[in-house]
């Protein structure tokens, strides 16, 4: 039988339904339950044969087990040993710490800890934490919570009701939340008997699904007719997955796109070099998978009093950050002047400017910063700022932005040929300075008129390669064309005239 669990974008559900994946795939041995992830869905095989009850509670408490090892790097144990922790069984844990020579009190000390493991970030609840009791308890309510949790999924609802019905689960939509909790208190087969005043009311809380805050709260419960929970067994199960991603894992980052397929693969590709990324390079990876997909982005932190803490970092659209990430990247490639002292901070405040989307303020700041007394570094700080304005253009309407786009830069290479026309009069890198301030004190009428006396005064008469160099749209583009293409066809003529052609090399 064919199984379809339905992502609906809710952050805690979605992550644990890809934890839930990635376990079927642990279990799935004999290629029997075929787990795969789809745009808004996941599907997997339900074998007639196979008690995916037993399993999936023995790869949950193995999960927990090796959040535990992960955990006693505060004993100060050896990288060797801690490995070997993680992929022996539990059965092994006492021999493996006596074959490392570790004292006799930290086993003892080890192995006590070792008896008492709960779900992580719920230490309070009766159900899964160590309010339980027992572990013996915990273990019987997590028993409980998985056949409620299939038997939610096969549609089977004898079991389910012995829970009640209340109102609709308000995470996924699509179930009804039970009026009744779990408990290890009561046998469930002795529930029928029982007074509905004396079993245990479910009430929403984060028990029950992260960030519902404490039981009983003012906040989530106000105005609110009765106290009876809006989360059913299936998201609670997903919860208790997100939670054990958390633990296990120790994510920086969550990444959510609308698709559960690419957010699998941003999770991953993540985690595998959660050290290696620097900011920039994280962010080239999340679009570089995420690319058919709105992006967010949440930084996650752990602390031990409020437990687990979300912090949006950024809602992502591929386009406008493929945009950022290539401007950032001609930043840290512009040459900046050598007496330059607070080139870093200059960087940081370029860049700060580009993810807030001040693409002129960014270039201004570059074209401020442009002289150098070089001419090579200086050529190619104008080929840098002329890719900058036509990276900025890509914010336009595509149809509009191919047009315009294709006319500037082939109006570009006939500017960088007048310019290059010039390239070999003896005070060129004076010129160059001086068309530089121009272009930064914004004077077209002065900038226009030293064009045309520059060509008028050096193209050689009779020359018919000279005359042909010259721009039918001169006057146009200087005078009238706007800020980004006026920058960019003097950035050409100034580039030009900085470059000299290997033909041209004496």
């Amino acid at each position: 039988m064919q199984i379809n669990i339905l992502k609906n974008g809710e952050l805690v559900r979605d992550t644990g339904i890809l934890y839930f994946y990635r376990m079927l795939r642990e279990i799935d041995e004999d290629n029997r339950i075929q787990p795969k992830l789809h745009r808004n869905h996941l599907s997997f095989e339900m074998p007639a044969e196979f008690d995916m009850k037993k399993a999936l509670f023995t790869q949950i408490v193995t999960e927990l087990y090796r959040a535990f090892v992960r955990d006693l790097i505060v004993e100060k144990l050896s990288d060797d040993l801690l490995n070997k922790l993680e992929v022996a069984p539990k059965e092994h844990l006492i021999e493996l710490l006596e074959a490392a020579k570790v004292s006799p009190d930290k086993i003892k000390k080890i192995v006590a800890k070792s008896q008492k493991i709960y779900f992580p970030y719920l230490r309070n609840s009766g159900k899964f934490g160590a309010n339980a009791g027992t572990v013996a308890n915990f273990h019987q309510n997590l028993k409980e919570l998985l056949q409620l949790f299939l038997d939610s999924l096969l549609k089977q609802r004898e079991h389910l009701e012995l829970y009640g019905e209340g109102s609709n689960c308000s995470v996924c939509q699509e179930n009804t939340a039970p009026l009744y909790d779990i408990t290890h208190k009561y046998a469930i087969e002795t529930i029928e008997k029982m007074k509905p005043n004396k079993r245990i009311v479910r009430t929403d809380s984060k028990y029950l699904y992260t960030f519902k805050g404490s039981e009983n709260n003012t906040f989530s419960n106000y105005g609110r007719v009765n106290q009876y929970s809006s989360v059913c067994f299936e998201c609670e199960f997903f919860n208790l997955l997100f939670l054990l991603y958390v633990k296990v894992e120790k994510p920086q980052y969550l990444v959510m796109t609308d698709s559960l397929e690419i957010t699998y693969l941003l999770q991953r590709k993540i985690q595998m070099k959660k050290n290696v990324y620097t900011t920039q390079a994280f962010y080239y990876q999340v679009a570089g998978l995420g690319r058919s997909s709105k992006v967010r982005l949440y930084r996650i932190t752990t602390d031990a009093n409020q437990g687990i803490l979300l912090q949006t970092e950024e809602i992502i659209e591929y386009e406008r950050l493929k945009v950022q990430l290539i401007l950032m990247d001609l930043v840290d490639k512009f040459s900046f002047p050598d007496q330059l002292k607070n080139r870093n901070e200059l960087i940081n405040q370029l860049k700060k400017h580009i993810l807030n989307d001040n693409y002129d303020g960014a270039y201004r700041l570059l074209l401020d910063n442009i002289g150098i007394d070089d001419e090579t570094r200086l050529a190619h700080n104008y080929k840098l700022l002329g890719n900058f304005i036509t990276e900025t253009m890509n914010s336009l309407e595509i149809r509009r932005k191919e047009t315009m786009m294709n006319e500037m830069k082939n109006r570009g290479k006939i500017y960088w040929h007048f310019g290059n026309s010039f390239s070999r009069i003896e005070n060129k890198k004076n010129l160059g300075f001086r068309l530089t301030q121009l272009l930064r004190s914004d004077n077209r009428t002065r900038m226009h008129e030293d064009l045309l006396h520059l060509y008028f005064t050096t193209t050689e008469k009779g020359n018919d390669e000279s005359f042909s160099n010259f721009p039918n749209w001169l006057a146009e583009d200087i005078l009238c064309s706007s800020t980004k293409e006026y920058h960019y066809y003097v950035g050409q003529i100034i580039q030009g005239l900085l470059t000299v052609k290997k033909e041209n090399k004496i």
